[in-house]
């Protein structure tokens, strides 16, 4: 089924329909992710890099809005990556990550600050 099919697709107004990959696939993209690990550390390495490269530009102009804070809780982080640009430019910060078991699982320990 295509986007556009997709997008005009109203079997049952009640529960929205299955996104166009678990139509292709038949499963989701995060139950993908659950079971083959390289292609989970393919996305998890993406979403690093994109992060690392996009909090250095966020840190370094609009950081005083993170003035005051003490504490973060990061939901749906991947690996950490944001949150541990955060806390380098912030070492008393106490953060938490919450994501899906297997993401933490494979996630880096960290030595720095209070991740």
């Amino acid at each position: 089924m295509g986007l556009i099919v997709w997008f005009r697709h109203d079997e049952d107004e009640q529960a929205p329909s299955p996104c166009p990959f678990t139509l292709m696939y038949g499963t989701t993209l995060w139950e993908v992710f659950r079971c083959d690990d390289a292609i989970n550390a393919l996305f998890n390495n993406a979403m690093a890099a994109d992060s690392h490269f996009l909090m250095q530009i966020d840190l370094k102009e609009f950081g005083e809005v993170f003035h005051g804070i003490y504490s973060l809780v990061d939901i749906t982080n991947g690996v950490g990556g944001a949150t541990m640009a955060i806390v380098a430019e912030f070492p008393c910060f106490k953060c938490t990550i919450l994501d899906l078991p297997h993401v933490i699982a494979k996630g880096p320990s960290s030595s720095i600050g209070n991740v």
